[in-house]
């Protein structure tokens, strides 16, 4: 599981952004090291404390502005994330496997995304049905109304992938 995240940096890279880590496992760095340079990398090492730790004093003692999570991601990261999502209020991505986290547990992301009003989701259709039982319709007027159904009900802006792509926020009353 090393592409994703090394496009995901790449990318984050060419649009400008300042300084881009991916912290993974041990063995996804090994390999990410051997490949590029220009990416900052960060071993999450150890059991869940040990890993809560080191990722919550990273994103506290450099200032950590954006967090985008799931590229590459495994089931072992799920508890993590979790965990890491309701420690902080930064902008957070959620991506692929970030998202599937949260298929069987959708309370626990509406309950992350009343203290964080700053969660972008990245689904495409069948992430997005994992996630919300809705089978996105291929029809505009019908893919647009179920995109915006389901942003206000989770509360975070829905950027649903596909042709088209349809980028929803949550409305606020």
């Amino acid at each position: 599981m090393v592409g994703a995240p090394l496009l995901c940096g790449l990318g984050a890279l060419r649009i400008g952004a300042g300084l881009v880590t991916i912290a993974s496992s041990p063995e996804v760095i090994d390999k990410l090291e051997k490949r590029v340079l220009e990416i900052m990398t960060l071993r999450l090492a150890g059991d869940i404390e040990e890993q809560t730790a080191i990722l919550s004093d990273f994103i506290s003692d450099r200032r950590v502005s954006v967090l985008v999570a799931g590229t590459g991601f495994d089931k072992r990261q799920i508890e993590l994330l979790k965990i890491i999502l309701k420690k902080i209020s930064i902008p957070i991505i959620l991506d692929a496997g970030a998202l599937t986290c949260f298929t069987d547990d959708l309370s626990a992301l509406k309950m992350i995304a009343e203290k964080n009003t700053q969660i972008v989701a990245t689904p495409h259709a069948g992430e997005f049905e994992k996630l919300t039982g809705i089978k996105l319709s291929k029809e505009l007027p019908e893919r647009i109304e179920q995109s915006k159904t389901a942003s206000d009900q989770i509360k975070i802006t829905i950027v649903a992938k596909g042709s088209p792509t349809i980028v929803v926020s949550p409305t606020v009353i």
